[in-house]
């Protein structure tokens, strides 16, 4: 027995497209997103879930904030031995070129040793960002996975209209075939 509290109601019949637009607005890159669709509708009907996404936000907006200042210090120092390298090219004296090259190479080697905490924490930081991207596609996707298993479950229309659709075409066709044979 079909109950209709375990149809999602993204996948009841008023929201679903037909076949032939779904496949016309895939082909011009519109469409609906049915894992999102899904995942947005059990967002709204949990307060845990709700929580765990506000976190998740809250704290992408938190960390980027902490980060700020560490990546405009990273952009002005980046900015500033690019320049460094333009303007070492600009001396045309080979000796005193060198001899500066060698200057500011030992000063950047300094840098670069100064930062390398920095930069670790910065790996580091970047890899629990992606980790936890990745853990948040796996969660949409087990979410919509298990909302769809129960519309499957629910929903799976009868095998008898469609054998019954088979028998018309048969039945048809064997109407048919008197006035379609070849003639000798």
């Amino acid at each position: 027995m079909k109950t209709q509290n375990a149809i999602p109601k993204t996948l009841e019949e008023s929201n679903t497209e037909s076949l032939s637009d779904a496949l016309w607005m895939k082909r011009r890159g519109y469409g609906k997103n049915i894992i999102d669709d899904l995942f947005n509708e059990r967002l709204e009907n949990d307060a845990q879930l709700q929580q765990l996404m506000q976190a998740i936000n809250d704290t992408n907006t938190n960390n980027h904030e902490l980060l700020s200042d560490w990546k405009q210090f990273q952009e002005n120092n980046e900015r500033f031995w690019n320049n460094v390298h333009f303007y070492l090219k600009q001396i045309n004296d080979s000796t005193q070129r060198k001899h500066m090259a060698a200057v500011f190479e030992e000063a950047q080697a300094t840098y670069n040793r100064s930062v390398a905490s920095h930069e670790a924490s910065t790996d580091m930081i970047q890899l629990r960002k992606d980790l936890l991207h990745d853990q948040k596609v796996m969660m949409k996707l087990l979410i919509s996975l298990s909302m769809m298993r129960g519309y499957q479950e629910e929903e799976l229309p009868d095998l008898q209209n469609l054998t019954r659709a088979i028998n018309n075409y048969d039945t048809l066709l064997n109407q048919i075939a008197p006035y379609t044979s070849m003639p000798n």
